[in-house]
């Protein structure tokens, strides 16, 4: 299993062959919660072929950090700007933005 800067591209179909790999990409996920290295990262696991990687911590850091002015990850391209998203999800953005975690309406 690898990390890379996600998402790349659109996600292929589900292999019955990778579904092994669940309980990995479940513990590297739970993980990084836990995980300073890995705040403000966007990235994607790759089932892979070799030994489950024993530092996270050196994982993450070896990735690029979102920005904090962006709803982008780092790699992302805009495809749709704020500006042209719903009133609605602007609403709840500068709500959330200010302080207040809870969406209105």
């Amino acid at each position: 299993m690898s990390a890379r800067p996600g998402p790349a591209g659109r996600p292929g179909p589900v292999r019955a062959g990778k579904l092994r790999w669940r309980h990995q990409i479940a513990r590297v996920t739970i993980d990084s919660l836990h995980i300073d290295a890995a705040d403000h990262k966007t990235f994607e696991l790759i089932a892979d072929h070799g030994p489950e990687p024993k530092d996270l911590s050196t994982l993450f850091t070896s990735l690029m950090p979102d920005s904090t002015e962006s709803l982008d990850a780092a790699k992302d391209t805009v495809d749709l700007p704020v500006t042209d998203e719903p009133e609605s999800f602007r609403r709840d953005l500068a709500s959330i933005t200010a302080g207040n975690h809870r969406a209105e309406g």
